[in-house]
């Protein structure tokens, strides 16, 4: 019996450097009574989370903006809209900014076609946050699709020139398919893969256990995007795959005439967590 953690489980290198800001923040702050909050989820994993506000940081929404004592504002790694942090600034909040690199390349793109001819499409999950940063750093110019099914709802015509941007963890083979479908519609279409090249190399860390093992553990956030999307990817590729949040939700029925168990985890995912699922895996396995 074994247990593998497949490479390239845990953090990837944009939230590495957003959780890295926000410690070094909160741990240069301690003395200090100045509030330290965060808007939102710095990222989608309640582990992590629940690390922050434990060393000082007050989780809020944009609603509490008005509500609280002005201090400083870590905003999360998926980006923020810009009528919020506008907002955030005229009530006297210190900014500090998260948001992975790859997402800011998205949003630079977005909002440097805002004048140009070309019909905006973001690629995503509307309600996602990044996706909603995408969209207000379009000038709202933009319209969002999360599907193939989607695309007759842009009315687009062969008159027109698109230029498609993509959520950074969306799925790789959806993204693929509206495309194809998009540029049969267009006159010209103009395609920026804005998907984080950490997603594909997860991805293959992943595919190359589960050809070892007879099942595979997803850990990551239930609201985390790329973990659901790496999730699926092994199920799609015929994998026996489960996505858990936490070590409490493995059981025995998990691992009935398992030998090889295979262990991958979101971009959000600390690798702390990761090995406190292996060990427990490791507890089940041995008491069979």
């Amino acid at each position: 019996m074994s247990v593998e953690i497949a490479e390239r489980a845990g953090f990837c290198f944009g939230v590495k450097r957003a959780i890295s800001m926000a410690t070094e923040i909160l741990d240069s702050h301690q003395d200090s009574t100045e509030p330290i909050y965060i808007l939102g989820e710095i990222i989608h994993n309640p582990q992590t989370v629940e690390m922050l506000e434990k060393k000082g940081a007050i989780s809020i929404t944009e609603e509490d903006l008005e509500k609280v004592e002005p201090g400083k504002l870590i905003l999360r790694s998926h980006g923020a809209p810009l009528e919020v942090i506008e907002k955030a600034k005229k009530l006297n909040f210190e900014i500090i900014n998260t948001v992975c690199p790859f997402v800011k390349k998205a949003q630079i793109i977005s909002n440097k076609h805002i004048e140009s001819d070309y019909k905006i499409v973001i690629v995503g999950k509307k309600e996602h946050p990044e996706v909603k940063a995408l969209l207000s750093h379009s000038g709202f110019k933009a319209q969002v699709i999360g599907s193939v099914e989607e695309i007759p709802n842009l009315n687009l015509t062969t008159d027109d020139d698109v230029v498609i941007i993509v959520q950074t963890t969306f799925s790789v083979r959806e993204f693929k398919n509206i495309i194809g479908e998009i540029a049969l519609l267009s006159r010209e279409t103009k395609v920026y893969n804005t998907i984080c090249n950490a997603t594909f190399r997860r991805r293959k860390g992943a595919l190359s256990v589960a050809q070892k093992v007879d099942v595979n553990i997803v850990v990551g956030g239930k609201n985390s995007s790329n973990t659901r999307e790496l999730t699926n990817f092994l199920k799609d590729s015929g994998f026996l795959a489960y996505q858990i949040e936490r070590p409490e939700e493995l059981t025995k029925d998990l691992f009935t005439q398992v030998k090889k168990v295979g262990i991958t985890g979101g971009a959000s995912t600390p690798m702390w967590v990761i090995e406190k699922v292996k060990i427990c895996i490791e507890n089940i396995l041995d008491s069979r």
